[in-house]
């Protein structure tokens, strides 16, 4: 089900480029994994471009995704924490296995919904891993 959410596009300021560049993208789900389709474009003519970047994360990777409003309407961000930081080491401003990147107003909703979809799904998984574990542990204590 996950699969057929459509993508959200964003984009992200490199601030350690000193403004000259943007990360553009496309966050999409395969089922298993978050799908996070980037490149890097210059902000001052917008034709230097570098090629595509895909980056899979696992679902049981992610710790919390959510769509936050940003000042007074202006579009949405799209926070997306990691349970190792080495997940997002390809994904320019991301640190402390976070990052933050930018929606459009246009998207916002869009992003709203696959973050909720997301967020649910990586919440199912989660208590089912918890279930097995009981069970687990239940077995061993017979």
């Amino acid at each position: 089900m996950l699969q057929y959410l459509d993508p959200v596009p964003f984009t992200i300021d490199n601030e350690s480029h000193m403004g000259l560049s943007e990360t553009q993208g496309l966050l999409s789900c395969d089922g298993d994994n978050l799908v996070v389709e980037s490149r890097i474009v210059d902000t001052i003519l917008g034709v230097m471009k570098t090629a595509s970047k895909q980056i899979r994360v696992p679902l049981s990777e992610i710790q919390s995704i959510r769509c936050e409003k940003r000042k007074f309407g202006f579009g949405g961000v799209v926070a997306l924490r990691v349970r190792s930081q080495h997940v997002l080491d390809d994904i320019p401003e991301a640190g402390m296995g976070m990052v933050r990147m930018t929606i459009k107003r246009s998207d916002r909703r869009a992003a709203q919904e696959f973050c909720l979809a997301l967020q649910e799904a990586v919440i199912h998984r989660r208590n089912l891993m918890l279930q097995d574990d009981i069970l687990k542990l239940e077995r061993e204590g017979e």
